[in-house]
């Protein structure tokens, strides 16, 4: 299980490689104290496949980019649930993945269509 003094330590843009089986519960303790400003994205070793998670209000919005391109809105107590079938299907054979949490500038809004 993932050492949770280590999430303090994450800065926004800073990259963290971690292993797959311990990306659930480590995203999860990032996603406790992030503000709707912030994203989190997770993505493999290629940076062809991520997921990009946002937060709105007491919601999660799941963006998957790579094997299914969708994006979902789930409450606060299906998230658990949601990263890992998430992460179990954008990512089946990854042993590590790249986490990052970043600020949403004005700029992004228009890309990502918010």
């Amino acid at each position: 299980m993932t050492n949770f003094l280590h999430i303090l330590q994450i800065m926004v843009g800073q990259m963290v490689q971690v292993p797959k089986r311990s990306t659930r519960d480590y995203s999860l303790g990032i996603l406790e104290k992030m503000e709707s400003t912030d994203e989190l994205r997770i993505e493999n070793k290629k940076n062809d496949r991520f997921l990009i998670i946002t937060r709105k209000g007491e919601e999660f919005e799941i963006k998957e980019v790579g094997y299914l391109n969708s994006k979902i809105t789930v409450d606060r107590n299906k998230i658990r649930k949601s990263i890992s079938e998430a992460i179990e299907r954008e990512f089946p054979r990854s042993n590590f993945l790249k986490v990052k949490l970043r600020k949403i500038q004005k700029n992004d809004l228009k890309i990502y269509g918010r």
